[in-house]
This record gives C-alpha cells, sequence and structure tokens, in this order.
C-alpha cells in the first residue's frame, strides 16, 4: 500500500507576482495518470510494508523530476502533510510547522483534512509569502496525495481539491 504525493512548487519575486498577466494559482495537472506510472515505476520496499513515495513534479506538470522512496510509518509526516495508519484507514493532516516551513505566511493551522480512500486523489493548494533582504517572495504549490492500492481501476481520476490558498498581496 504505498502513498504517492506529488508536488509541484513554483516561487516569484514580489514583482512578477504583480504583474496582471501573472496565474497566482497553479492549473490542474493535465497528465495525473502518467505521472503516477511515472512515479510508481520507482522500487519500494521489499519487505512488503506500507511506503511513501515524494515526487516532485516540474512547474510545466508534465514530468517526475526527482523521487524518494522511504518505508512510512504508522505516524509520519510528509511535505506539508501528517499521515497516521490505523489498520487500513490513512488520516491526513495539515501542519502548521510544515507550511511555515514551506510558504512562511499567511499561518494555517494544524488540521484534519480527510481519510484518504484507494486511488480517489487529495489535491491540497497553498499559497504563501516572506519577506527577505533581497524582497518578497510569493509561492505556490500544488501536492497529490493518492493512497495506492491493487487493483488500480480503469479510466482517469476523480480527484478532490481542497483549496486552502489566501488573498495575498
Amino acid at each position: 500500500m504505498p502513498i504517492l504525493i506529488l508536488k509541484r512548487s513554483v516561487s516569484m519575486p514580489k514583482d512578477i507576482w504583480r504583474l496582471p498577466s501573472t496565474h497566482r494559482t497553479l492549473p490542474p495537472l493535465i497528465s495525473l495518470e502518467s505521472l503516477l506510472d511515472a512515479a510508481l515505476l520507482v522500487r519500494t520496499p521489499q519487505d512488503g510494508s506500507p511506503a511513501l513515495i515524494e515526487s516532485q513534479v516540474a512547474e510545466d506538470g508534465i514530468q517526475v523530476k526527482t523521487e524518494v522512496v522511504r518505508t512510512l510509518k504508522d505516524n509520519d509526516s510528509a511535505g506539508i502533510f501528517d499521515l497516521r495508519i490505523t489498520g487500513q484507514k490513512v488520516t491526513l493532516r495539515l501542519s502548521q510547522e510544515a507550511c511555515r516551513r514551506e510558504v512562511y505566511t499567511p499561518r494555517r493551522s494544524s488540521q484534519f483534512l480527510t481519510d484518504l480512500k484507494p486511488w480517489a486523489p487529495v489535491r491540497v493548494i497553498l499559497n504563501g509569502k516572506a519577506d527577505w533582504s533581497s524582497g518578497r517572495s510569493y509561492y505556490l504549490q500544488d501536492y497529490h496525495v493518492i493512497l495506492c492500492d491493487l487493483p488500480r481501476p480503469d479510466g482517469p481520476f476523480a480527484v478532490r481539491t481542497i483549496n486552502l490558498q489566501a488573498d495575498l498581496l
């Protein structure tokens, strides 16, 4: 039972963010199925224990850039998420501390997001900003979390979206 996390992220300086033509959100992934196939080609732990596959997706959303595979613990964290396995149930929570590390402000409270169901992708979108000595930077992040199990259904997936974007100026 691997859990796959696809992450796409973009950062931009304030002058680009403020341009009228700038997209301040990320469009859905066009080829989720092909990204999923590419990410699942990696080797998972041989002992049959649950695996966590974290994959960085290119900004254009077309290819998987990097992957990290590791054994999933009953209480684990990955990216902005806390994961908890209880029997066959997998709970997905948002971690306040991890959000702060990833997108800085605004603050988002730790909260329950959903229970993962096999082959029912959950998309979580968030944004943030940070002030640096070089100027303000804006961040967009798009995660797809998928509980993979056998057998895999045919056809496209129905993606549930949780939009946690704030109105940033």
